[in-house]
């Protein structure tokens, strides 16, 4: 990590990378209901491959054991394709919870995997992430409208990946 405005990730030329780190809380009295996640101003090289929410019981199991996690900024399986997250759903209609219920404490962690096919560093801004509110009770004529309104919000520190044809672990060496 090079500090809280941007996440430096390693990654291989045509592999998905898996990128977190973006932890989506809910502070109104409704759950939301995710919908999308766009990339804000990525590089034109860098492709949205799938996007996932890891849920409130989501653990990280690694050899030697399983324990909590609050986000992970790149998956820590790189560069095999592994996936030690639990509690991983896909993003589209998940819901997150108010942070006054239990299952809503942790939030939700917005998991997405990235490809690129050439070396380089590339960057992206942050993650758009489009949602809905589903209201627990009705509230008559406007059921149907709130169902239908979809809020945008922009999250997350700026991702810098760095694409190499062989492994490393850094990503501040020459990208070639």
């Amino acid at each position: 990590m090079a500090g809280a405005s941007e996440v430096r990730c390693p990654a291989l030329a045509g592999k998905d990378l898996r990128y977190g780190f973006v932890i989506m809380r809910n502070h109104g009295n409704e759950p939301i209901i995710l919908d999308t996640v766009e990339l804000v101003d990525p590089a034109p090289e860098i492709k949205l491959v799938k996007s996932e929410a890891a849920g409130p019981r989501r653990r990280l199991d690694l050899p030697g054991g399983s324990r909590p996690i609050l986000g992970v900024p790149c998956d820590p399986g790189w560069p095999e394709p592994v996936s030690p997250l639990t509690d991983l759903h896909e993003l589209a209609d998940y819901p997150v919870m108010p942070i006054s219920t239990p299952a809503g404490k942790r939030g939700v962690e917005l998991i997405v995997s990235l490809r690129v096919e050439s070396p380089g560093r590339y960057r992206v801004r942050g993650l758009k992430v489009t949602y809905s509110i589903s209201p627990s009770r009705s509230v008559g004529a406007l059921d149907d409208l709130l169902r239908d309104l979809r809020w945008s919000a922009t999250f997350g520190p700026k991702l810098l990946v760095c694409v190499t044809k062989k492994v490393t672990r850094s990503c501040t060496s020459d990208p070639s």
